[in-house]
């Protein structure tokens, strides 16, 4: 009857005979606990510090239940008593005590400790952030320190921003565990623009470039602008681009031709002479009628594409049929050759195909031990005239629509010009 209510700040005699029963041996523990926990919050608010510290010390915390751990804490984190509090925390984690407290804690730890790294912080600060508590010091340390599943460091991330903590050293685990594990994050792009923006490691955002290139030119993903806007920035730095990110580049701006500026045009047109001199040539090429001087090497060909699994090898079967009643090759025997790899298992043959001619084919993937027909289809030549192009094989092509056509005085004047130049070409060019 003695300890039904709550304790009044004067109540002193009350005081008096609750103490004397936390002292008594004869009285049921639970019920001297129960003494004990009203008697901490008189002692609180009667700023009775001392007789706290001399309360706590008679209940050795084993033998307190989870509600009243949770109350001692309280006033230990209250009393600022950082060494106990830290080993209450590293015994049994911060799950018996209310959010608020522990964040507290978190708070008068750094305040005596800084952010240097500790479990039992991370710990605290990441069980508070789950139940939504979370203040700028806990924030802070997990940005320094947090590791955990992509969603929730961006999660955390989220914070951060809301809060305008720092968030430099998250924002970069995040883009490399995002590079490492393959993970969607469709914010990964305003993730990375602020980690750029605010200096990024220059390794890491070459890889992080190299990877949405790569997610882009291989596995067909959309790519946000921005890389561009890297690539671009890095190639006026005299960095060293990959030729992924240059054909990543490319076939950005092959698609959207109306979003190059005078700058882009000029990129375009080193990466292409690069790419070019490197025998490599692909459709999108085609499309930078800009750069007409440059790419003028490719009008003549008939370019096939493939993309093949990672571990595979793309072959190419193929046919070639004139298109003629006396056409012997329908029916034929199909040729292979290996696809040259150009990036990623992206693969290409290319063929000189003339008016009215088509080129039959099948691809198959290959490795050690087995191959398996993935493709086919068929290419033909039926452009009247594709380009303004000059040379033999622009020649010969219109000699074969002509014919086709029957505009036999045509074809006889371009039997002329072609041999003129046949002509001259053997006068002026000699192998010595």
């Amino acid at each position: 009857y003695m300890y039904n209510n709550a304790v009044g700040e004067n109540d002193d005699e009350r005081i008096e005979h609750m103490e004397r029963l936390v002292l008594c041996q004869d009285i049921d523990d639970e019920i001297k606990k129960d003494i004990a926990m009203k008697l901490l919050d008189s002692y609180y608010q009667n700023d009775r510090i001392d007789d706290i510290d001399e309360l706590i010390s008679i209940f050795p915390k084993d033998c307190l239940g989870e509600k009243e751990k949770a109350t001692v804490f309280k006033y230990l984190v209250i009393r600022g008593d950082i060494e106990n509090t830290t080993k209450w925390l590293e015994e049994y984690g911060p799950y018996f005590a209310d959010e608020k407290i522990v964040l507290r804690w978190i708070n008068l730890y750094v305040t005596n400790y800084g952010y240097e790294y500790s479990k039992v912080v991370e710990a605290a600060a990441i069980h508070c952030f789950m139940h939504k508590k979370y203040d700028t010091t806990s924030l802070k340390f997990l940005n320094y320190y947090r590791s955990d599943l992509t969603k929730n460091l961006r999660n955390i991330w989220k914070s951060c921003k809301a809060m305008d903590v720092e968030r430099q050293e998250l924002s970069e685990r995040i883009i490399v565990q995002i590079m490492y594990s393959g993970a969607y994050a469709g914010d990964k792009m305003e993730i990375f623009k602020e980690y750029e923006a605010n200096g990024a490691k220059p390794e890491i955002e070459m890889a992080f470039l190299t990877q949405c290139c790569r997610d882009f030119f291989v596995h067909e993903r959309i790519m946000d602008v921005y890389v561009c806007n890297c690539i671009r920035h890095l190639y006026k730095t005299n960095a060293e681009i990959p030729r992924i990110c240059k054909l990543g580049y490319l076939k950005y701006y092959a698609e959207n031709l109306s979003d190059m500026e005078d700058e882009d045009i000029r990129i375009t047109g080193v990466f292409l002479k690069d790419l070019l001199s490197e025998d490599v040539h692909l459709e999108f090429f085609k499309n930078y009628r800009i750069h007409e001087d440059i790419i003028c090497e490719l009008y003549d060909k008939t370019i096939i594409e493939y993309t093949a699994a990672a571990d595979k090898r793309a072959v190419l079967h193929y046919v070639c049929l004139d298109g003629t009643e006396n056409d012997d090759s329908v029916g034929g025997e199909y040729r292979a050759e290996y696809m040259k790899n150009i990036y990623g298992g992206v693969s290409v043959s290319e063929f000189s195909i003339f008016f009215g001619e088509s080129l039959q084919y099948y691809i198959t993937e290959e490795d050690d031990n087995s191959a398996q027909l993935t493709e086919s289809g068929m290419k033909q030549n039926t452009n009247m005239k594709d380009v303004s192009a000059e040379g033999g094989f622009a020649l010969i092509n219109d000699i074969v629509i002509s014919a086709t056509l029957e505009d036999f005085d045509t074809c006889d004047e371009l039997f002329e010009e072609y041999y003129r130049k046949e002509f001259f070409n053997n006068r002026l060019f000699k192998a010595k």
